[in-house]
């Protein structure tokens, strides 16, 4: 891009000043996303009758709409944190990201052994 624009003149080239805003566009698309999914599985509980939802498929569902809960959690933390940080720093806010495995790790736990207790 140099060669077309010159030396530090190509629109291509991310500056420091460009890292908050990527991070809260990736945080912001990261939250719509699982946002959606939340909202469909709570669409599919409103519809259990019609769908003949068995009671272990509606702790399924709902088990599935707090994992979204949890992920949506992270990503507001991370904007957060981008939001906070100072600019040179910013990009530390994708460490956030790294919360998903021990969070998902707890949780799982903790609900397949309710899931157990409960449908045995």
């Amino acid at each position: 891009s140099g060669q077309i624009y010159g030396d530090d003149q190509s629109p291509l080239i991310m500056r420091v000043g460009d890292i908050p805003k990527l991070m809260i566009i990736y945080g912001a698309g990261y939250i719509c996303i699982y946002f959606l999914f939340s909202l469909m599985y709570a669409h599919a509980l409103r519809k259990k009758q019609e769908l003949k939802l068995i009671d272990s498929e509606i702790f399924d569902t709902r088990t599935k709409i707090y994992k979204n809960a949890i992920l949506i959690s992270i990503g507001l933390l991370s904007v957060i944190i981008t939001l906070l940080l100072k600019l040179e720093k910013a990009g530390l806010a994708g460490f956030a990201y790294f919360l998903i495995g021990p969070s998902f790790s707890f949780y799982f736990s903790f609900r397949n052994k309710l899931k157990r207790k409960l449908f045995a």
